[in-house]
């Protein structure tokens, strides 16, 4: 498996005609406390061949040009679950 630049990894949370939901947790260090929080973010993502994606799946996302005024990322494929990465 390649990694791309600014590939995401992330979970379906919403679906709709060509438009993804997905929510993004990343860990990281707190400056101060050096505790490890978990950051949280959403993105609507373009899903240009209008596959069916169900609803906890595990995706990667990568930037591309803005496509709306939303949208600025784009499905490259999906994985079966989150440990096999």
């Amino acid at each position: 498996m390649m990694v791309l630049k600014g590939e995401l990894i992330g979970k379906v949370i919403g679906t709709k005609d060509k438009t993804l939901t997905v929510l993004v947790s990343t860990k990281r260090k707190h400056p101060r406390y050096e505790k490890f929080v978990t950051y949280k973010k959403k993105f609507q993502v373009h899903n240009p061949e209008n596959r069916v994606y169900e609803m906890d799946s595990n995706v990667a996302i990568v930037p591309c040009k803005k496509i709306s005024k939303t949208k600025s990322y784009v499905i490259l494929e999906q994985y079966s679950a989150l440990a096999n990465i």
